[in-house]
């Protein structure tokens, strides 16, 4: 066999000796909420695994498009920043994607008629056990808010194809940056009461 052939194979059956081993796991999942604890707006952000009760809190306040504005260096960072308190301990399951959504609502809460464009880019990213990090993936949605046509709560829904080089990795803190940006006036509240939310595909070891 020629070296660098048998180089090659010696690192293919490196990278399949590392591979997860998923046959003593079973598919799961944990449903992370974004909450906001606190009066202040923007209120203390962190992820939980219960809803919120009581939380609309702001996330962010309309009315000049600050997301715009902050990406142009104008204003400091508008970035809604949430991550979990405690070590999810969580085996991550890259075969599935994590799936959820954000809430924004504008005439239900505020009275008032968004108009204009919102966008919304969503962040994953996790630290795992053993040390390194990782973003998980990123997703934008936007839409075009018109008074009358368009309902004053919308959902953002998000999907995000996890790199399968994490598979098996357990998460000791996992983090979501949402960023509410678009040229718009008057848009209200990011949901924090359960309304937003995000599913994160995991797996358990399979019962003795």
């Amino acid at each position: 066999m020629r070296q660098p052939v048998a180089i090659a194979v010696l690192l293919l059956a490196a990278v399949a000796g590392l591979a997860f081993d998923s046959s003593a796991y079973l598919p799961s999942q944990t449903t992370y909420y974004l909450r906001g604890d606190g009066d202040g707006c923007p209120p203390d952000r962190w992820l939980g695994t219960t809803a919120g009760s009581g939380e609309p809190a702001c996330g962010y306040v309309g009315g000049a498009p600050a997301g715009e504005l902050h990406h142009a260096g104008v204003v400091a960072d508008t970035v809604n920043h949430f991550s979990t308190r405690a070590a999810p301990n969580a085996r991550l399951d890259a075969s599935r994607d994590v799936t959820g959504r954000n809430r924004i609502a504008a005439t239900a809460t505020t009275n008032r008629n968004a108009v204009g464009q919102v966008r919304v880019d969503v962040t994953v990213y996790a630290s795992f056990q053993g040390g390194g990090s990782a973003v998980l993936g990123t997703h934008s949605r936007t839409i075009d808010w018109i008074p009358g046509q368009t309902a004053g709560e919308v959902d953002f829904p998000f999907t995000v194809d996890v790199p399968g080089e994490h598979d098996g990795k357990v998460i000791t803190q996992l983090n979501i940056d949402v960023d509410i940006r678009g040229w718009h006036v008057l848009t209200g509240y990011h949901r924090l009461d359960g309304q937003s939310r995000f599913t994160l595909p995991t797996w358990v070891p399979k019962p003795s």
